[in-house]
């Protein structure tokens, strides 16, 4: 609100003006920028005195000697107005971003999705900002960024240059900044836990001088509250993902016999999967007593030779088998394993000379311990390589570089690199 002679004047200070003129016994005339008169007679003549601040009119006083003293006292009244001022707005503010950051706290602990996350803390930035765009960001990799959510939705335009230099720097220091040029404002705050910057919550205006330090504040604030729930959305999307996964691979390997598989210490394991219940399929063309000899010594033989060879075993109601070998050693786990498969292959052979099971494979992949959260992405693994085997013998990269093997080119699009092992 501007300042004005007559909103100083209210109260106090008018008594005040009344006493100085009987003490003065000077009569003198307090107007306003626009000469309407505020305290004195309308008709009084004199010298005329400005009253202003900050380079402001805002009145005259008029009068004898007096009135350069009264100007002096108004002028020492508007300071004092103004610091006021100054300071209820201050608390203002601060009250508003106060309630800004409760609001969006507690909003934020009703949900449990990054998107819903994001959603929230893009509506409260876009609305306090009232820029002409607001996004919240994840880090991909390196200084590479994907929008998750963007305020409005068809401002998904191709980022400026500029802009991008911005978000490579806050990534890099993790620090929030204000850039300013020609084309607008851009603020940027780094979502960040203890030991990374993992996202960016950004803001831009096409008016470059529309923010200042105290929008940035705001914007860091708001990127810290978000930044807590944003990591704990991750960390439960994560958790139901690994639980879904491990919901999926326990149809084939159970808890208790990974639990046994790695019960002495090994850090690393391999997976061995061979799906022999396919041998009906196969062999749909032989007599069906003939299929379930061959499939029934197949198996034993297939057992025994994996048993022998130190593995842990598991035998699922469809004959899928599934071995874990567990050592101290990688190169012990790797030659372990596929010196099994290869043995496993031979054996169907031997116990099918009309050679219907010819075309069951077996996938080998290596894998983490329970404690490093990637076992049973291995397991997956090892369960797509079998699947896609075709009476092969599929190894992982990580796997290659213990064994020797071959790589299979032009056949799978958009995969890790696949190996096979010769029989």
């Amino acid at each position: 609100m501007k300042l004005s002679l007559k909103r100083i004047l209210r109260g106090s200070q008018n008594e005040l003006l009344t006493n100085l003129r009987s003490i003065a016994q000077e009569s003198f005339r307090v107007e306003d920028v626009k000469g309407k008169v505020l305290f004195g007679d309308p008709d009084l003549r004199g010298q005329v005195h400005e009253v202003n601040h900050d380079g402001e009119l805002l009145g005259r006083v008029v009068g004898g000697s007096a009135a350069e003293l009264v100007a002096q006292m108004l002028e020492h009244s508007a300071s004092k107005e103004a610091e006021k001022r100054a300071l209820a707005n201050e608390t203002l503010e601060r009250y508003k971003e106060l309630n800004l950051l409760y609001d969006l706290s507690a909003s934020l602990s009703e949900v449990l999705t990054v998107d819903a996350v994001a959603e929230r803390v893009v509506t409260a930035a876009h609305g306090f900002l009232n820029g002409s765009c607001t996004a919240l960001l994840l880090r991909t990799h390196g200084d590479s960024t994907r929008v998750i959510m963007c305020e409005p939705p068809d401002a998904l335009e191709t980022p400026p240059d500029e802009l991008l230099e911005v978000e490579r720097r806050v990534l890099e220091t993790g620090r929030a900044e204000l850039f300013q040029s020609e084309a607008g404002a851009i603020l940027s705050a780094p979502l960040k836990d203890s030991r990374q910057v993992f996202g960016l919550l950004r803001a831009r205006h096409d008016d470059p001088e529309a923010w200042s330090a105290a929008e940035l504040k705001v914007v860091t604030s708001l990127a810290a509250t978000a930044a807590g729930a944003v990591s704990h959305a991750i960390l439960h999307q994560g958790q139901l993902e690994e639980q879904a996964r491990r919901g999926d691979i326990e149809r084939f390997i159970s808890p208790d016999l990974i639990s046994t598989a790695v019960a002495d210490g090994a850090k690393r394991a391999v997976v061995v999967f061979c799906d022999l219940a396919r041998a009906t399929a196969l062999g749909r063309s032989v007599d069906p007593e003939d299929v379930l000899r061959v499939t029934d010594q197949a198996r034993r033989k297939a057992l025994q030779a994996l048993i022998g060879s130190g593995a842990t075993v598991n035998l699922t109601q469809n004959d899928m088998l599934v071995a874990v070998f567990a050592a101290e050693s990688d190169e012990v786990c790797a030659q372990g394993a596929t010196a099994a498969a290869r043995y496993i292959k031979k054996l169907i052979s031997q116990v099918d000379p009309m050679g219907f099971m010819n075309d069951i494979g077996i996938g080998v992949s290596m894998t983490g311990s329970m404690e490093s959260g990637v076992f049973f992405d291995g397991v997956e693994r090892a369960a797509q390589l079998q699947a896609e085997s075709h009476g092969r013998i599929l190894i992982d990269e990580e796997l290659s570089a213990f064994v020797d093997a071959l790589p299979v080119t032009g056949e799978f699009e958009n995969a890790n690199p696949i190996f096979e092992v010769e029989v």
